[in-house]
């Protein structure tokens, strides 16, 4: 499915030809929508086809690396080539705690990573501790799950990181929300149920499927959902 079918596909359910019939369902809303559709499903599926490695080389005596992307969460942070650990996430005022003076300088290979903030760009920037005293090549691995690209972007271009029953759900999803948005009858439109039903049943089904494919979880989430404004509520109780 395509970006432009999608869009079509949301004002077909519906009932409305396009944007000049119809001004308050515009492109954008439905991106809006549709977007945020992905974000709630990504963050509860954990795809692997959203799953994402960011490598960089360490620099002696500097601590903040930031991410080429835009992240939901971060899985796992590697340290070294040669022999490779896992740096374990803490927060500063953990640090506080349980390392008073932590920041000191001295001479010790870092053991743990701080989720920093992110920059302008929405990229995480991550703090390791201690200061890694010594440069080296590609030393530093992240893996974490990388946000869905947008719809808005996606015009005649295919709909790639999601199977078609998934965009067929995102429609639906995005023509609930319109309907119960815009229509005198709100929640007792029947349309309303159905297509909600439709949303949860494709949702539903993509993470039964990703866990059977994908029976692995990929370790630590060291950013909570509720930091990206996205909850933990079960496929049925999305709104």
């Amino acid at each position: 499915m395509t970006g432009d079918s999608l869009r079509s596909t949301v004002r077909d359910l519906v009932g409305v030809g396009n944007a000049t019939a119809y001004p308050r369902l515009t492109d954008a809303n439905i991106n809006a929508y549709v977007n945020r559709a992905m974000h709630q499903l990504a963050a509860k599926a954990e795809p692997l086809a959203l799953q994402a490695y960011n490598t960089q080389h360490i620099t002696a005596a500097d601590s903040t690396y930031e991410l080429g992307s835009v992240a939901f969460r971060i899985f796992a942070v590697n340290f070294g080539v040669a022999t490779v650990r896992a740096l374990k996430p803490i927060t500063f005022g953990e640090l506080d705690t349980q390392f008073p003076g932590w920041q000191a300088t001295g001479n010790l290979e870092s053991t743990h990573y701080v989720i920093e903030g992110v920059n302008a760009s929405g990229y995480m920037k991550l703090r390791l501790w201690p200061t890694p005293p010594d440069s080296i090549n590609s030393g530093l691995t992240v893996r974490y799950l990388a946000t869905p690209t947008s719809l808005a972007s996606i015009t005649s271009g295919a709909v790639t990181e999601w199977p078609e029953y998934v965009c067929d759900g995102f429609a639906c999803y995005a023509a609930w929300r319109t309907v119960l948005r815009f229509s005198e009858r709100g929640v007792s439109d029947p349309r309303a149920a159905a297509m909600k039903s439709e949303w949860d049943e494709a949702a539903a089904l993509f993470i039964e499927q990703e866990q059977l494919a994908h029976p692995q979880r990929w370790g630590h989430c060291a950013m909570e959902s509720d930091t990206t404004g996205i909850g933990i509520e079960t496929p049925w109780g999305w709104g």
